[in-house]
């Protein structure tokens, strides 16, 4: 029967009597004792007519788990290199297009 209720819950909200309603002392005791003795998210979430997203807040809010993300390990950019195909400078030219790079423009004006 739970099982059928917690599908019930997760498809459609059936059963969340308490959904977008402030948590009550009462509530945040019950939350607090049932996770403490080890009960799951979802049994609690059935127990309190609360969806499983509401418990997890609920549960950082009052320090009983910390969620921790890990830092993205981020390289620095790379500069953008010249696109010119001829160009003798392509390493160290600051010039994105073709059309800004000096070096380009002296060789089509000599031409």
């Amino acid at each position: 029967m739970r099982q059928n209720d917690l599908i019930a819950m997760r498809m459609n909200g059936k059963g969340l009597d308490n959904d977008g309603l402030y948590w009550s002392e009462e509530d945040r005791k019950t939350l607090v004792n049932a996770f403490e003795s080890g009960i799951g998210v979802s049994e609690i979430a059935l127990l309190l007519k609360r969806s499983e997203t509401a418990i997890m807040q609920q549960i950082t809010r009052e320090g009983l788990m910390k969620f921790e993300t890990k830092k993205r390990n981020r390289s620095a950019k790379k500069s953008a290199k010249c696109l010119c195909p001829t160009c003798e400078c392509r390493d160290t030219c600051d010039k994105v297009m073709r059309k800004n790079c000096s070096n380009q423009k002296e060789k089509t004006e000599n031409v």
